[in-house]
C-alpha cells in the first residue's frame, strides 16, 4: 500500500467501525427495548410466559436463517448492504410492534426485527407515562431509519477475501475443535442474555409485584451495569487473560442468578439482576476478541459460525425457558440459566487448555 493510500485506508477503516458501533447500538436498542416493554405489551395483549418464549423463538430463528450464509458474504462482497438493510428492518419491525392489535400481529413485528442499549431504558419510565407504548416504539423506529440514512454516506474497506467465496474454509473451520468450543460456548451464551434481556423483567412484575415503571428503572440500571462493566473490563483485558475473564464472568452471573431465584425482597432482586448484568458483560465481547485475533483473516466466515451457534441457543434455550416458566413458575426455570453460565465457564476452561496445545 502506497503512503498516500494508508491515511485513505485508516479514514475508510474508522468510518466503517462508526457504522459498526451504530449497529451495535440499534441491536443494543432492540435488546434492551423488547425486554423493557415485555410487561407493557402482556399487558395490553393479555400474552402469558409460554408466549413470551414463542416470540424469541420467531424472532431468533429469522435471525438464524440469515445468520450462516451472512460471514462469507461479508467477507466477499463487504459490509456495506448488511448495515443499510438491518437498520431499516429493525425500524419496520419497532413500527409493528407500536401498532399490533393482537398477538399474531406482535409475532410478526418481532419476526422482522430478527432479520443505544442504556438511553431508552433509562427514560422508559418517563416515556411510557409521556408518550405511551407506540410512541416509544415509533421514537425507537426513527433510530433506527437514521442509523441506515447514516451508514449510507460512509465508505467501507474492501472486503477480506474479494477473489472468491471462503465456502472451503468454512467447512475447515467447521472441524476445528477450538471453534466448536466456542461455538457451544456460544450457544448457551446468547441463551442467556436474551433470557437476562428478556424475562427479568417479567419476574419483577409477576413475582415481586414492582409495576411496569420500577421495574423500567430497575431495566435501566441492568443496562447500565452492562456497559459500565465492559468499559471496565476493557481495561483490565489488557493485563488479565480473557479466558480467565470469562470463566470469572459465568461464574458470577451463576451467583447472580441462583440469587435472584431465590429472592423473596425486591431490592434483593434489583441487586442480583444489577449483578446479572456485569456478570455476562465480559463473555461475548472477550470471546469475539479471542476467536478474532486467532483467526483474522477469516473472521467473517468464523464469526458466521459462532453467531450461527449462539442464535440457534436464543432460539431453543429461551423458548425452553418461557414453556418451564408456564409450567413451573419462572424462579424454577431461572436454574436452566445457572447451568448454562455454568458451561459457559467449563467450555472457555477446555477452549483455552486446546488452545494451549494447538496455538
Amino acid at each position: 500500500m502506497s503512503t498516500a493510500a494508508a491515511p485513505a485506508a485508516a479514514g475508510a477503516s474508522t468510518r466503517s467501525a462508526a457504522a459498526a458501533h451504530a449497529g451495535i447500538f440499534l441491536f443494543g436498542i432492540t435488546m434492551a427495548l423488547l425486554g423493557a416493554v415485555l410487561p407493557a405489551l402482556s399487558e395490553r395483549l393479555r400474552f402469558d410466559l409460554a408466549q413470551v418464549g414463542t416470540l424469541f423463538l420467531v424472532m431468533n430463528l429469522c435471525i438464524l436463517a440469515t445468520s450462516l450464509a451472512l460471514g462469507p458474504l461479508m467477507d466477499r462482497y463487504g459490509t456495506r448492504t448488511p448495515l443499510l438493510v438491518g437498520p431499516v428492518l429493525v425500524g419496520v419491525a419497532l413500527a409493528l410492534l407500536a401498532v399490533a392489535g393482537h398477538f399474531g400481529a406482535l409475532v410478526w413485528g418481532v419476526a422482522v426485527l430478527g432479520v443505544g442499549a442504556l438511553l431508552l431504558p433509562f427514560a422508559m419510565g418517563l416515556l411510557l407515562e409521556a408518550l405511551g407504548l407506540a410512541g416509544i416504539l415509533f421514537a425507537a423506529a426513527v433510530l433506527c431509519l437514521a442509523a441506515a440514512v447514516h451508514n449510507a454516506v460512509l465508505p467501507f474497506p474492501p472486503p477480506k477475501q474479494a477473489a472468491r467465496m471462503p465456502l472451503r474454509e468454512g467447512a475447515r473451520f467447521l472441524r476445528d475443535p477450538v471453534v466448536l468450543l466456542f461455538a457451544a460456548l456460544l450457544f448457551f451464551e446468547s441463551a442467556n442474555e436474551f433470557v437476562a434481556g428478556g424475562y427479568l423483567s417479567s419476574l419483577l412484575t409477576r413475582e415481586l409485584g414492582l409495576d411496569v415503571q420500577a421495574v423500567s428503572w430497575v431495566v435501566a440500571a441492568y443496562w447500565a451495569a452492562l456497559m459500565l462493566a465492559r468499559v471496565s473490563l476493557s481495561r483490565l483485558a489488557l493485563r488479565v487473560p480473557g479466558p480467565r475473564i470469562v470463566m470469572a464472568s459465568a461464574l458470577g452471573a451463576a451467583c447472580a442468578v441462583a440469587m435472584l431465584a431465590l429472592a423473596r425482597h425486591p431490592a434483593l432482586a434489583v441487586a442480583a439482576t444489577v449483578a446479572i448484568a456485569a456478570g455476562l458483560a465480559g463473555i461475548f465481547p472477550t470471546v469475539l476478541g479471542i476467536v478474532g485475533a486467532r483467526y483474522a483473516a477469516y473472521t467473517g466466515t468464523v464469526f458466521g459460525i459462532l453467531f450461527t451457534a449462539a442464535l440457534t441457543g436464543g432460539v431453543t434455550l429461551p423458548w425452553l425457558t418461557g414453556q418451564l416458566a408456564a409450567a413451573r413458575g419462572l424462579r424454577s426455570a431461572l436454574w436452566l440459566t445457572v447451568a448454562c453460565f455454568l458451561a459457559v465457564g467449563a467450555l472457555q476452561w477446555a477452549a483455552a487448555r486446546r488452545m494451549e496445545r494447538t496455538p
